[in-house]
């Protein structure tokens, strides 16, 4: 381990410690509490009832739930601004953070072409890159930055898959951790996104994928049924494997790359 790793191991364990006594410099208790009233639900597992009173909780789009949350977010965020020496810490932290390696994974090569994951703080967000070289110095280049294309932070890769012969990218995008992916389309050399996109192809609860055709002109991908397509249980559960053609707007998009 080298020196400076350890100083920064050391700055690490000094920041965590002082965040551990903040609470105690500042008392929550002045801040009025949000109530939450007792509605309760009772649950059959197997014969055995089971009483919970914030069974009501679970539902984030009830208006009770969201107006809940607002007050205990409001809440949390009054108590931590007034915490001294919040904004020393702070800073302290993102620089701790941003002083952190570039991390490189999901990695794969197409045509001779070398394709990763990268991430580094303090970006939301892994971006997709192409590498010159798997060996130092590798430069690099971003093929899809979701930080760009969405600057909340709130857009995820789930995965991505380039064509056989490493011109066209299809890459699973989902919002605010949903997971639920929907698969679209850039250029490798340019980034350009191509028109065509195919909704629910990924969900948490089975994961998704996608495999090019051998000529480059479709692409297999599970889907996950719309709703109305199948029982509600099974909407996200049912999962199929479908080959899509890749539309002609998008053949002639990448015709006209390849004839620059």
């Amino acid at each position: 381990m080298t020196a400076w790793t350890c100083r920064i191991h050391c700055w690490r364990s000094q920041a965590i410690f002082f965040l551990s006594l903040l609470p105690l410099l500042v008392g929550a208790g002045t801040l009025p509490p949000v109530p939450a009233p007792r509605q309760p639900v009772t649950n059959t597992y197997n014969s055995l009832l089971v009483v919970d009173d914030y069974q009501w909780l679970e539902d984030a789009s009830a208006p009770a739930v969201r107006d809940w949350t607002r007050l205990e977010n409001e809440r949390t965020r009054a108590y931590y601004s007034g915490l001294p020496f919040r904004e020393g810490l702070a800073q302290q932290l993102t620089q701790l953070r941003g002083e952190e390696s570039a991390r490189y994974y999901g990695m794969t090569e197409k045509n001779g072409r070398l394709f990763a994951l990268r991430f580094k703080p303090p970006a939301q967000q892994p971006v997709l890159v192409r590498l010159s070289s798997l060996y130092a110095p590798a430069l690099w280049r971003p093929v899809f930055d979701p930080n760009a294309y969405n600057t909340n932070g709130t857009t995820a890769i789930d995965w991505y898959v380039p064509s056989l012969d490493g011109k066209t990218i299809a890459i699973s995008l989902s919002e605010g951790g949903s997971e639920q992916g929907t698969l679209h389309f850039f250029e490798a050399d340019t980034g350009k996104k191509l028109a065509d996109e195919i909704p629910r192809v990924q969900f948490p609860t089975g994961g998704g994928s996608a495999a090019w055709t051998a000529d480059n002109s479709g692409i297999f991908y599970t889907r996950y049924p719309h709703q109305g397509e199948r029982p509600e249980q099974d909407v996200n559960l049912w999962r199929r494997r479908r080959l899509r053609p890749l539309p002609p707007r998008c053949l002639r998009q990448l015709a006209a790359t390849d004839a620059l």
